[in-house]
């Protein structure tokens, strides 16, 4: 597929109903394996395949029949093969994902949002690989995403194995070579949690597209990108407004050299409020996107933390400068939203390390 790094989902209504018809009646059966431990919430000793006879949790184990099904394996990415069951010819889809606490593999936490969902950014399979989206364990969390089928996912924790339950793999972020999950994902129809909330159109004035003509997939497509584009203006406004105009970090106040940057970049509700947005200089945005700086909290205050990288270069000098934040409180970024961002920056911090990649 082209154009992998979009973030609009590539199922504007993605459903777990719908996503039955797509697969294998064993992954149906494992699904209700995962959203049965989402409810019990107990934390594994270690992945369901490793569990011996003589756990207390051998019990719990997925089976179908008397036999034994797996739901995870060694590797983060996992799908039965076709010896174990009959995928569609078309597409294998991963069955689940593990997160891990040791290896080349940091972990980022998962991100709780107001609306009751999480978004958790995965490490595609062996990122420093060439062609990486023609290896088998990222294909099948293509296909998830192209065709909107969910994943178990299990999060790693000092303790164990968390079952967090289904999600969708909503898109891929390519500056940090992450799929971005999103759940959690139930039973039922399309739940308006998992599409762009399109509400701010009441306010805007919308011509008609389509003349009363049934609508093209190229048309409605435009239609719904035009959406975005007047979403992100609406965006880009009120934080020009809530930052009087001046970048929160150098205070340039040249219009044309500001944009307005996602903390968080899910496609969900509400991702396009002034609580998830800061000001920044196109620069600083560029950076921020790539995790090359964040924020830590110091004595109260947001600080601009940056990478290594760019200790040779003139960013090095905004290193400690304070994010000014509005007046308003509303206005003033989300704590988790900028929480997470640190987090994730931490995340490809380490990775940059361990790949030992020069400072610029």
């Amino acid at each position: 597929m082209d154009g992998i790094a979009s973030s609009v989902p590539l199922i504007a209504q993605p459903s777990y109903d719908r996503a039955c018809s797509l697969v294998p009646s064993e992954y149906v059966l494992a699904w209700e394996w995962f959203l049965r431990e989402e409810q019990r919430g107990e934390i594994w000793e270690k992945l369901p395949h490793n569990i011996k006879a003589d756990s207390p949790q051998y019990p719990y184990r997925m089976t179908i029949g008397s036999e034994t099904f797996c739901v995870s394996r060694q590797s983060g990415i996992y799908w039965p093969g076709r010896g174990r069951i009959k995928h569609p010819v078309e597409k294998t889809f991963a069955l689940s994902v593990h997160s891990s606490i040791s290896g080349s593999y940091s972990d980022v936490p998962p991100l709780y949002l107001e609306d009751g969902t999480w978004v958790f950014k995965y490490s595609l399979q062996s990122a420093s690989v060439e062609s990486w989206r023609n290896q088998r364990y990222n294909e099948k969390m293509i296909n998830c995403m192209e065709c909107g089928v969910p994943v178990g996912v299990f999060f790693a924790t000092s303790a164990g194995y968390k079952v967090l339950g289904l999600a969708f793999v909503e898109r891929y972020e390519p500056e940090n070579n992450w799929f971005v999950l999103h759940g959690p994902v139930h039973k039922g129809g399309p739940d308006a949690r998992f599409f762009p909330d399109m509400s701010y159109m009441k306010e805007a004035p919308v011509a008609a597209e389509f003349s009363g003509a049934p609508a093209s997939d190229d048309e409605k497509v435009r239609y719904a990108l035009r959406r975005e584009r007047i979403g992100q203006q609406r965006f880009r406004n009120q934080l020009f407004e809530a930052y009087t105009g001046r970048c929160a970090v150098s205070g340039c106040n040249v219009g044309e050299a500001l944009e307005a940057v996602h903390i968080e970049n899910y496609s969900g509700p509400k991702s396009q409020v002034v609580s998830n947005g800061i000001l920044l200089r196109r620069d600083l945005h560029a950076l921020f996107d790539a995790h090359l700086i964040s924020f830590e909290l110091v004595r109260g205050d947001y600080q601009l933390c940056g990478s290594y990288l760019l200790q040779h270069t003139d960013y090095a000098a905004f290193a400690g400068s304070a994010l000014r934040e509005p007046d308003e409180h509303r206005l003033r970024p989300n704590a988790r939203f900028l929480e997470a961002h640190r987090a994730e920056f931490d995340f490809s911090e380490s990775r940059r390390r361990a790949e030992a990649v020069a400072p610029y």
